[in-house]
């Protein structure tokens, strides 16, 4: 018959060590790594908006800062707007807006050296007060 023990942590059973808080210390360790990889992630995410030319930290979800980053740089190797559902601003032909999804656009200003550079990322509702300022300012 096995001998049955009490370990100092106050569980019982045969053995040399208590099995139960050795899986309980392994799943703590699992899990703290696991936090810590989550931490780097989001710390590695937070840094990548200081590259960025533009704010992109106000976008609600993290598939329209991916897809204004491919536009921006899609724009910066010179690809055409046009290619990317863009059109020229009537009355203000300096600029383009290039549509994100379905409620979000981007401004871009043309430059003197005929590239393009980002003005800004808005809302729907905010690109149209936006659109009127500049229109009016020429």
């Amino acid at each position: 018959m096995k001998h049955i023990q009490t370990f100092p942590c106050g569980h019982r059973g045969c053995g040399q060590s208590c099995h139960r808080c050795a899986q309980q210390a392994q799943h703590a360790h699992h899990e703290a790594a696991a936090r810590a990889a989550q931490q780097q992630l989001r710390n590695d995410w937070k840094a990548r908006f200081t590259t960025d030319p533009i704010n992109l930290r106000r976008l609600p979800q993290p598939a329209l800062v991916i897809q204004a980053r491919q536009v921006i740089a899609a724009m910066a190797r010179g690809q055409d707007y046009r290619a990317l559902g863009g059109k020229q601003l009537a009355k203000c032909p300096s600029y383009v807006s290039i549509p994100l999804r379905d409620h979000y656009r981007i401004i871009f200003r043309r430059t003197a050296a005929a590239r393009f550079e980002p003005h800004g990322v808005y809302s729907h509702e905010t690109y149209n007060r936006v659109v009127g300022q500049l229109k009016r300012t020429g």
